[in-house]
């Protein structure tokens, strides 16, 4: 059986390189040409001395990363599979198995959230993080990217409307009088005034698939709480008021870069 062009090594970025194949992503893919992307490696505080040192062959020692933070080391003990492509600083990757061996780009923190978002929006189609950790890894590199990847599916705004099932719960059951007051700490939703929040109201059209309910709207503020399981939210300042129950609404996550 014939593997897929992504698989075959050799065939994945590395004829056309990983740049080439970032802008043909909608035309600009991550939008900005490959002197752009060279200017912003260049001028990233964490990228830019490691494409230096590179670029002049100078390999320092590790007596004087001293000065340098996590970041910067992370790389230096990559120095082996550090290239240039095109006066581009990628990272050579190869699975274990061998099957499979690309060039990453090692991509500037600037250009992370937007990266992210079309990997994650046009790329996978809002897949789940694991689809989205793999379509990141055949693309780029950086040294927290699989922390900031799981964060950025947990706070995408399309994915959380269209949850899929109820509401998950917090906490196994406890019988007894005893454990009364255990279960409502583990499934009391912690929320205050001023905290965003997602409300679970599920809105379907009469003969289209299930998998296109939104099953959340928002992000809600909470304006003010009536008493423990009751709250006042609003989706907007001169919108109008809404009174839910706690079991109604989930937190809202705000994505930022690890």
């Amino acid at each position: 059986m014939a593997l897929p062009r992504s698989e075959v090594p050799g065939t994945f970025n590395e004829v056309n390189g990983p740049i080439d194949y970032l802008l043909e992503v909608e035309s600009t893919g991550i939008g900005c040409t490959k002197e752009e992307l060279r200017r912003l490696q260049q001028c990233d505080p964490k990228i830019g001395p490691v494409v230096t040192w590179v670029e002049t062959g100078a390999h320092p020692q590790h007596d004087e990363l001293d000065s340098y933070d996590a970041e910067i080391k992370s790389y230096w003990t990559q120095w082996d599979s550090l290239t240039l492509q095109e006066g581009l600083l990628c990272l050579r990757f190869e699975r274990l198995d061998g099957i499979c061996h690309h060039v990453q780009l090692l991509m500037p923190r600037s250009l992370r959230p937007s990266f992210l978002k079309m990997v994650h929006g046009q790329s996978t189609g809002h897949f789940g993080y694991e689809k989205t950790l793999e379509q990141v890894q055949r693309r780029a590199y950086w040294d927290s990217w699989k922390t900031d990847v799981k964060l950025f599916c947990v706070c995408c705004k399309p994915c959380n409307e269209f949850h899929r099932g109820r509401l998950p719960k917090q906490a196994y059951i406890r019988y007894g009088q005893r454990h009364a007051e255990v279960n409502k700490r583990a499934y009391d939703v912690k929320v205050y005034p001023g905290d965003l929040v997602w409300f679970f109201c599920p809105k379907s059209r009469p003969g289209t698939s299930p998998k296109w309910t939104r099953f959340y709207s928002g992000p809600y503020r909470v304006v003010r709480k009536i008493n423990d399981v009751n709250y006042v939210i609003q989706l907007a300042p001169r919108s109008r008021l809404r009174v839910v129950h706690v079991n109604k609404v989930k937190k809202h996550e705000k994505f930022y870069l690890a």
